[in-house]
């Protein structure tokens, strides 16, 4: 899997557009190095992506189901489903499967004007990961003051 997503990110960082296409249930590695790895992340509705579930969470972090939804019910990053993962910025869109599949994604594709990963803006304009962008873009200054 490890490999897979090394592959995504290099044909991203070839200038290839890469799209990962969220249906049904998907969770954990299989999740994280296909969906994730990929530069755009649409969904059809009734897709039910999670990172970790809660009972797993659970066990890795100590806390009790019961502290762990209720978490979840104020931040996203904590919460599995489609929503919760919108909110963050991970999904770019959710698609209407009585349009052409094809069209929607050709008009996403085509509106990616920066071609830059965008993910931690959509997340701070979604109130998923307030954070994340101002922490990127701070990031990426000290690394080129550093030059």
């Amino acid at each position: 899997m490890a490999h897979l997503a090394k592959c995504l990110i290099y044909a991203d960082m070839q200038g290839r557009q890469t799209v990962g296409l969220l249906y049904g249930h998907s969770a954990a590695g299989a999740f994280l190095a296909t969906a994730l790895a990929t530069r755009v992340l649409v969904a059809l509705l009734g897709a039910e992506p999670e990172v970790m579930d809660l009972p797993s969470m659970s066990k890795v972090t100590k806390l009790s189901i019961d502290v762990l939804k209720e978490k979840a019910k104020s931040t996203p990053v904590f919460a599995p489903g489609l929503d919760n993962l919108a909110q963050t910025g991970a999904v770019l869109s959710t698609l209407d499967e009585k349009t052409s599949l094809a069209e929607q994604l050709q008009t996403l594709l085509g509106s990616d004007q920066d071609g830059g990963d965008r993910r931690d803006r959509l997340g701070k304009t979604r109130r998923g990961r307030p954070k994340a962008a101002d922490i990127a873009e701070r990031v990426h200054d000290l690394a080129l003051q550093s030059k």
